[in-house]
């Protein structure tokens, strides 16, 4: 993991931002189960039938991050501050929601996922 981090403080203020890249190795597994049932469906085989997948994808992924940190301290040891959050996964493994036979099969696919995360803190040091 490659990472750089910054902090500026003035008096009781501070500002804190940084990043990382990580790179690594992707592995997901996963396997699933989908039962039809449709009486109304044209072709007999569409109308009953039971799928069950099972797969897995091996190969070379990164992640990245980046955060950022401003606060205040209140007292000496009282710390209030407001954060972000955000990572960034090149590939995540899972099976695709089919809405229709017609869209059969079902397939293991992986795609990028990210998650971010903003929320406020109240730290007291001991």
């Amino acid at each position: 993991m490659l990472g750089l981090d910054a902090r500026i403080q003035k008096g009781r203020l501070y500002a804190s931002a940084g990043g990382y890249v990580a790179p690594g190795f992707s592995y997901s597994r996963g396997s699933a189960e989908q039962r039809n049932l449709c009486d109304v469906c044209g072709s007999p085989y569409d109308r009953n039938f039971k799928l069950n997948l099972r797969d897995s994808d091996k190969s070379f992924a990164v992640q990245t991050g980046a955060h950022l940190d401003v606060g205040a301290f209140l007292t000496d040891n009282t710390v209030i501050s407001i954060k972000g959050s955000y990572v960034f996964m090149q590939k995540m493994g899972g099976f695709n929601n089919t809405t229709s036979p017609t869209q059969q099969p079902a397939r293991f696919d992986t795609n990028a996922a990210y998650k971010w995360s903003i929320g406020v803190e109240l730290k007291m040091l001991f």
